[in-house]
């Protein structure tokens, strides 16, 4: 085992590959050690567990994996097709572009955050929001926090520490993300008290249940799911009135909190702010990034003397917001205030989307799509609200459905679009891939969009490797007939290259130990994963990418000038082996146009014009012997289940060195 140990690398070798090195230079280089560190802690306590020890390169690679990971921007740009307007996962509502300007605006400045610009005093950024609030909802007073929880919180904890809230036992649930009412309730030092059943709760619950203790009536909105059938809950109107009676105070928490009546658009009906404030609540907590379409913050609104005593309370400062979602904030209320939310902010503007619009942009998807070769489909659907709002409520739609073919693996392309950049996100049903148009952005719509991104999955699945294959076969025939083959030989050539690149011979198997898990490995302009652990390569010839470009070669040296065939076999053989790169799992990789470059140059300066033939014999054995034979020795580190000699995949490797080089010389 201590010999195991020995052969773990130091941090200051691991930091001198080329590819950390790089990333190594600069302030870089200390987070890049300390990550070379953690692999090798890490490589060590494999070893204490009775596995093989990582190899070098498997080492550097998950080093340098860590590191791309962790300075990589992590919110990527993502086109939401799901017709799920606020979704969660997604990062809820999009602000409008006011909101943007002003948040960022906000960002880039120094501001008047708790500044009063006219005494010169400290302010208050409570400013910045109290009156439109007031103004929207008919309450008194109100102030924003970092989200509805922490409204909630604040709430029950400036209002009823050390003291009891009623609430309905059919309230007393988990609304999502671990938010549970009770587990609130206990951490601001309140005592739940729950009165009624799950399903029905009455107003004399709540009244037998008061004692002089008791500080709050609690409301729950049920948000994000509904109880249906024998029912019955009591009324904010009711409450509020036994609230002043009792001298107790009554806080609503909406959840969502709709500032527009839902039911304009085909909604059920759900509670708004200003009635709860009309009906007397004593404070109503919402949502900012829900419903409202802002950004995430928790809004409370109610009587002014409640308000002031969370403004005051420790807490408050706690949960405060920060000046850019205060700047968004603010603008998104001013689209309400001026009448104009559903034209400016995008929630609305996809709830109010009509069925004709949304069948337009789906038919205008689905001719693109189709005049790609996909066969598309215009088929109805349902959008949903989601965010923990309107439980159950769909609006229609018209979705683009891509059926699932031969070709087309749902599940296969949705993978595909997730990875792109932007990403696109859609959902499967009946075994076919949705995209709903209510949630895509008018902006989302072209080249950089949603159809942009299925046009460019067709292009390189379907159209690509077609035209390619085309393209190549003209120049494998155009090259072969500059050799001096005829038009047949050409023909006959090109397709045993192809068919016999799927071909590879065995020569010989050696068992090797490689690492466990998979790593990103750099090589060039490219990124790799190593597969899992194997124990065996086998080392084979490929036919197509070896065993025809050396018979073609062979075939060639009659009729090619000994000395500088052999200079330039010399020269490409040592420029390949220079460049190639081990790739675990992967093989011996090189620049895809290097070696018919240097052999078409090192033919041109030993031959001179018409050099073609002396081009691909040193690009095709020059190639085999420094890319692919010198590098045997690095088997080890390969890993695989099979080194294929000269094959790298159709229409690769050494058949396509020499092709290319015969053409430039």
């Amino acid at each position: 085992m201590q010999s195991a140990y020995r052969q773990l690398p130091s941090v200051d070798r691991l930091l001198q590959t080329p590819h950390l090195r790089a990333l190594a230079d600069g302030p870089a280089h200390d987070t890049l050690a300390d990550l070379a560190r953690e692999a090798l802690d890490a490589a060590r306590q494999a070893i204490g567990r009775g596995e093989p020890p990582p190899t070098f390169d498997a080492l550097a690679a998950a080093v340098e994996a860590r590191a791309l990971r962790l300075w990589r921007p992590t919110l990527a740009e993502v086109i939401n097709a799901t017709g799920v307007i606020i979704h969660t996962n997604l990062g809820r509502a999009l602000l409008s572009d006011a909101a943007i300007a002003a948040a960022s605006a906000a960002a880039a400045n120094y501001s008047d955050l708790e500044l009063d610009l006219a005494s010169g005093e400290r302010g208050s950024r409570h400013v910045h929001l109290e009156e439109l609030l007031v103004r929207l909802t008919a309450a008194e007073a109100g102030l924003a926090v970092n989200n509805n929880a922490s409204a909630m919180l604040l709430a029950l904890t400036a209002l009823a520490h050390g003291r009891e809230v009623i609430v309905s036992r059919g309230q007393a649930v988990e609304i999502g993300g671990g938010f549970r009412i009770p587990d609130v309730l206990r951490q601001s030092g309140a005592t739940l008290v729950e009165v009624g059943t799950t399903n029905r709760t009455y107003l004399h619950d709540y009244e037998e249940a008061i004692t002089p203790n008791t500080a709050a009536l609690l409301r729950v909105h049920s948000s994000n799911f509904r109880v249906v059938g024998f029912v019955h809950e009591v009324s904010m109107a009711d409450l509020a009135t036994l609230g002043r009676e009792r001298g107790v105070a009554v806080v609503d928490d909406l959840g969502s909190g709709a500032l527009l009546d839902t039911a304009a658009y085909g909604l059920v009906h759900e509670p708004m702010p200003q009635e709860s404030v009309a009906a007397g609540a004593g404070l109503v907590c919402f949502s900012g990034d829900k419903l409202l379409g802002g950004p995430q913050a928790g809004i409370v609104v109610g009587q002014r003397v409640l308000v002031e005593r969370l403004k005051r309370h420790p807490l408050a400062r706690a949960v405060r917001l920060d000046k850019m979602t205060i700047a968004a904030l603010r603008a998104t209320l001013l689209h309400y205030l001026r009448g104009e939310a559903t034209a400016h902010v995008p929630v609305w503007q996809m709830m109010a989307a009509t069925a004709d619009a949304l069948r337009r942009r789906a038919r205008r998807w689905a001719r693109s799509v189709s005049a790609g070769g996909w066969p598309a489909q215009v088929v109805a659907g349902r959008s949903a609200v989601g965010g923990g709002s309107l439980p159950g409520e769909t609006l229609p739609t018209w979705l683009l459905a891509l059926p699932a073919s031969e070709r087309l693996r749902p599940s296969a392309v949705a993978a595909r679009l997730r990875a792109g950049s932007p990403a696109v996100v859609a959902r499967i049903e009946h075994d076919a891939l949705l995209f709903d148009p209510r949630t895509v952005l008018p902006r989302q719509d072209g080249r950089r969009g949603v159809i942009g991104c299925l046009l460019r999955y067709l292009l390189y699945v379907f159209v690509l490797p077609f035209l390619f294959a085309l393209v190549f076969f003209n120049l494998a025939t155009l090259s072969f007939h500059r050799l001096g083959l005829s038009a047949e030989a050409a023909v006959a050539l090109f397709f045993a290259a192809l068919l016999g690149s799927l071909l590879n011979i065995p020569v010989y198997r050696q068992r090797v130990v490689v690492a466990p898990a998979r790593r990103l490995v750099w090589a060039w302009l490219y990124v790799y994963y190593r597969p899992p652990v194997v124990a065996d390569t086998i080392i084979a010839v490929n036919v197509g990418g070896a065993l025809v470009p050396v018979l073609v070669s062979l075939y060639l040296l009659a009729r090619v000038p000994p000395l500088p065939t052999l200079a330039a076999f010399g020269v490409v053989t040592a420029a390949t082996h220079l460049l190639a790169r081990p790739v675990p799992g992967q093989g011996i990789l090189l620049p895809a146009l290097a070696p018919p470059l240097v052999s078409a140059l090192a033919a041109l300066a030993l031959v001179g014009p018409g050099s073609g033939a002396v081009a691909y014999i040193a690009g095709t054995l020059g190639t085999l012997a420094g890319a692919d034979l010198l590098n045997l020795r690095h088997l080890h580190r390969l890993g695989g289940t099979l080194v294929s000699i000269g094959g790298a995949g159709v229409f690769d490797g050494v058949f396509l060195v020499g092709v290319v080089a015969a053409l430039l010389a």
